[in-house]
């Protein structure tokens, strides 16, 4: 595969200056550097926003010799004698040592109180960079050893960033698309990785031809008319036939849903709009373990449908 071809892949980032940051986050990754010492950290936000590719350029700026595993394809049980073979002695060369754990929140509490004793016993030799999707399901006496960092990159500089790419790459874009474009970036926020292959699929022959994503709130607006009137079963006939509308993709749907609920001033009561929106919020965290995202969204709208008025 030709990675040069995969804009995510292209224009990944490869220094500092090229991540899409938020100034208080540059200026502390910045001083990492400029003080040429870390202390353990825990980079934490949604998928896409940058977390992995901020630990590995941090790693080569401070010149570190560097234990990369990703929790999500490797337990931390199974690695436990490499993690602390590697952390609990001086480097050869003089470099310093960091143990980089990459999805920290895959792994089970059980093996994060294991990595949190290695990191005790060997604060001497080694940091650790750590990065989560969902911090809560990284223990709190494992928090409590790090510094956490959450990134959440400014939506006026994804637009920058996007931008960039599109005149780098002789990209054509006329008035209605440059609508359409910011309206996709709010769609997909704060996921970067997400919203390049998304702009990325729709340039073809070397203009950006994005559909009409205003299509996916007015199916939500239908979804919203059928719950309110009680009409569970024609509810789900009505999405099963109309996935086109949204692609398939449950969670950009759940994602306007909630876009929806907050932005409605009338169709439900404050009550209501409030525990409608910490429903959507629970079913969005439960998106990322399920395997049958049709079943979890249509689950979703049952307990919408629950949800009674005070």
């Amino acid at each position: 595969m030709d990675l040069d071809k995969i804009w995510s892949e292209k224009y990944r980032p490869q220094k500092i200056q090229d991540l899409v940051l938020c100034d208080n986050d540059e200026r502390i990754i910045e001083n990492f550097i400029k003080n040429d010492e870390i202390p353990n950290l825990l980079f934490y936000g949604n998928a896409g926003t940058g977390k992995t590719t901020t630990g590995k350029i941090l790693i080569s700026a401070l010149d570190a010799e560097d234990l990369f595993l990703n929790c999500a394809e490797v337990g931390i049980d199974d690695v436990r004698s490499t993690i602390s073979n590697f952390s609990k002695t001086k480097s050869f060369n003089g470099k310093k040592k960091i143990v980089f754990l990459d999805e920290i929140d895959s792994a089970s509490p059980n093996a994060q109180r294991g990595l949190r004793n290695t990191m005790e016993e060997n604060a001497a030799y080694c940091r650790y960079i750590l990065t989560s999707n969902y911090i809560h399901n990284v223990i709190v006496p494992l928090q409590s050893r790090c510094q956490t960092i959450q990134l959440s990159p400014p939506i006026n500089l994804i637009v920058k960033r996007i931008k960039y790419i599109l005149e780098n790459e002789n990209v054509s874009i006329d008035f209605e698309n440059k609508t359409k474009l910011v309206l996709l970036i709010k769609k997909i926020f704060p996921d970067i990785r997400k919203t390049i292959n998304e702009v990325q699929k729709y340039c073809i022959d070397g203009i950006l031809q994005i559909p009409d994503v205003t299509k996916v709130d007015k199916f939500v607006d239908k979804i919203v008319d059928l719950l309110l009137a009680n009409k569970i079963s024609e509810l789900r006939r009505y999405i099963i036939e109309n996935d086109d509308n949204f692609k398939g993709d449950y969670n950009i749907l759940m994602k306007s849903l909630f876009d929806t609920i907050c932005d409605d001033p009338k169709t439900l009561s404050e009550f209501q709009k409030k525990m409608w929106l910490i429903t959507i919020g629970e079913y969005m965290y439960r998106s990322a373990f399920v395997i049958d995202h049709e079943i979890n969204f249509y689950c979703l709208l049952l307990a919408l449908n629950a949800i009674e008025d005070k």
